[in-house]
């Protein structure tokens, strides 16, 4: 089961910074502590290197929560898809499966 970690996270309805789960995606405090991660995978690139990006996911959310990296930019000329839960596109990004702590 999933522990919280809660961080900064921006509420898109008024554009303002505020303090969230991002393991179970809940505003803070989140009523989820010990209960399964969000399944839905986050989405980064390799611009910082590969390895500063795991070890970022890993800060935020303790490696709980799945991950697509995405190989190159997201601001190559060819758009990455991150729409979908399931990781397809041209870049040939790894999924790491949440739990990889």
């Amino acid at each position: 089961m999933a522990h919280c970690v809660n961080s900064s996270v921006l509420d898109s309805d008024d554009m303002v910074m505020k303090p969230g789960c991002v393991v179970h995606i809940h505003w803070a405090p989140c009523p989820h502590n010990g209960e399964p991660a969000c399944e839905t995978p986050l989405h980064t690139d390799t611009r910082p290197g590969r390895d500063a990006a795991i070890r970022f996911w890993r800060l935020r959310t303790h490696g709980q929560r799945p991950l697509v990296l995405h190989h190159g930019s997201f601001g190559d000329d060819r758009e990455h898809n991150i729409e979908t839960d399931v990781p397809d596109c041209w870049c040939d990004p790894e999924y790491l499966l949440g739990g990889e702590a």
